[in-house]
């Protein structure tokens, strides 16, 4: 078993989303994110991913979710984490082929990762919850 993260960053009623360039999910929008590297935490690896995928850093990214899930036949814990943007230009690199920022209503329309309309409406309620409720990186 592995273990992944992603973040969820968003701006205003918009969230940011990455169409991913590799396998798995290749050509699918979803959340910054990828794999925890050998002696990393899941919060220092989500703002590895997030300044890899797109250049941008945000500080104290709280703890959405915990998933297992099984990608290309290969089981994952996924840590999912939430932020607000902070600023900065968004650039789409590594394994981002592109990126955007979209409201939950367009993100829908959007070929996702599976899951995400879901992961996109608990991350949000997570932002705007009381710090207290979410555990803060």
């Amino acid at each position: 078993m592995s273990a992944a993260v992603s973040i969820a960053v968003w701006r205003g009623g918009e969230v940011l989303l990455v169409r991913r360039k590799q396998p798995p999910f290749h050509g699918a929008w979803t959340f910054p994110g990828g794999r925890v590297e050998y002696g990393e935490t899941t919060g220092d690896a989500v703002l590895r991913e997030l300044r890899e995928e797109t250049g941008l850093s945000v500080t104290g990214p709280r703890l959405v979710r915990i998933l297992g899930t099984n990608v290309s036949k290969a089981d994952y814990v996924l840590a999912i984490y939430v932020s607000a943007y902070e600023g900065g230009e968004a650039l789409a690199a590594s394994d981002a082929a592109e990126l955007g920022w979209f409201t939950p209503d367009a993100a829908s329309a959007l070929e996702t990762t599976p899951g995400l309309a879901e992961i996109i409406r608990l991350t949000r309620a997570a932002l705007n919850a009381p710090a207290q409720n979410a555990a803060q990186v």
